[in-house]
């Protein structure tokens, strides 16, 4: 379940410049925020985004200039604003056709990543010429063909990938709770078994289920698929394995949801003072590399936090402010609801530095991140520990200088990107 970002008090300005350092106007800048958020560059090459919390933000601009980013800033009342300086973009060209090399009528191509894209095919090609760098998740689908889904890794210069349009049929079902009677207003997204590649977006390509509980997707492909619920109250839920054949109606399939877990606290820092707009992330303890993606909530001017709908299982939660973070606290949501607990922001792992170029000058507007670092063979590297706090990302300011704050004991690897 994707948490949506709640309405903030704080701004995220920058300019857009061109290869040349001057002004870019209608460039169109991107915000990672949930759900993201679009502006277009004013004459001047500025840009704003308003009603923000604080946290990290990732950043890109394409227009006719070219492309810039993607560049994390961590937005805070003293920010800086954001310099995009736009350089040469990248292209995609997508071929969506059946397998006899057909096109279809009405393909439309979407190109999915931190700048998001659609394109309706001409011939079964469509193109984006535009592109910022990076991975991407590629979606075609057309009337009566079921979506197909395809990752790719986008460079500078062209990028090409092909996509086999597929018949779908009809799959529908019901979500339900632990009486057995329909739920409504859950969201459904379904994960493939047989090909990896098949992962529906909650925020793209999921259905709500109805006033009965009732869902269903008008045109899935042949292959075996496990369709998940998530609700604002319940605990997610998961279908049983399903086998599907591309052409025959599939109905009957029942997604049973439990009473979710609700985890309350607060945030207070070293002297036990209450810490407004401090972000809270609750995940799975599981040490795993693969799990569900923590949820997430932002302390009231009291520092209490709240998240409804969590797993009954053991979750460990942390909490991230501007110059500190918390220890990661465990969660035992096992038997219900949680409460009383306490976030203390007494974690103040700090590494600082300077980015120069090859002369020795300093680098202003660099993006530098930490990552584990695998190479220390001394070092055991928890990833429950870096699902929940993610990659630590600054910005250098104008004399090349940059913080990285509120990080937990380890071993890191540091780089800086232009």
């Amino acid at each position: 379940m994707i948490d949506d970002d709640p309405k903030g008090t704080l701004r995220l300005e920058g300019q857009v410049l061109d290869d040349g350092d001057k002004p870019a106007a209608g460039v169109t800048v991107v915000l990672s925020s949930n759900p993201p958020r679009t502006v277009s560059s004013e004459e001047d090459g500025g840009f704003a985004f308003d009603n923000l919390v604080g946290r990290p933000y990732t950043l890109v601009a394409r227009g006719a200039g070219g492309i810039a980013g993607p560049v994390t800033a961590r937005l805070t009342a003293t920010s800086e604003p954001v310099v995009l300086r736009l350089r040469p973009a990248a292209k995609v060209t997508v071929r969506a056709a059946t397998a006899d090399g057909k096109p279809v009528d009405g393909t439309v191509v979407e190109l999915r990543g931190t700048d998001d894209q659609r394109e309706s095919a001409n011939a079964g090609v469509a193109t984006f010429a535009t592109v910022v760098p990076g991975g991407y998740q590629v979606a075609a689908w057309a009337p009566g063909m079921a979506k197909v889904f395809q990752w790719i890794q986008v460079g500078t210069g062209e990028t090409k990938a092909q996509l086999v349009l597929v018949p779908g049929a009809k799959v529908a079902g019901t979500v339900v709770d632990e009486t057995g009677k329909g739920v409504p207003g859950a969201r459904i997204v379904y994960s493939g078994a047989s090909d990896w590649m098949q992962q529906a977006d909650e925020r793209r390509d999921a259905v709500v289920s109805g006033s009965d509980g009732a869902f269903a997707f008008e045109a899935m492909p042949a292959g075996s698929f496990r369709f998940i619920a998530t609700h604002d109250t319940l605990a997610p839920g998961t279908s049983t394995l399903i086998t599907l054949d591309g052409k025959t109606e599939r109905a009957g399939i029942t997604i049973a949801m439990a009473q979710g877990a609700t985890i309350r606290g607060k945030v207070v820092d070293a002297s036990a003072q209450p810490i407004a707009s401090a972000r809270v992330r609750i995940g799975s303890a599981q040490r795993t590399m693969i799990a569900a993606p923590p949820r997430q909530a932002f302390t009231d001017d009291k520092g209490m936090f709240e998240l409804t709908g969590m797993p009954r299982r053991e979750l460990v939660a942390v909490a991230i402010h501007e110059t500190a973070s918390s220890g990661s606290v465990p969660v035992d949501a096992t038997r219900g609801d949680v409460g009383g607990v306490t976030l203390t922001l007494d974690v103040t792992g700090t590494i600082a530095g300077i980015v120069v170029d090859p002369k020795g000058q300093p680098v202003e507007g660099a993006q530098v991140s930490a990552g584990p670092n695998f190479r220390d063979s001394r070092a055991s590297v928890d990833m429950v520990n870096w699902r929940l706090r993610g990659f630590p990302r600054e910005l250098t300011d104008a004399g090349g200088k940059f913080t990285l704050t509120g990080l937990a004991p380890g071993s890191y690897l540091v780089n800086a990107q232009p």
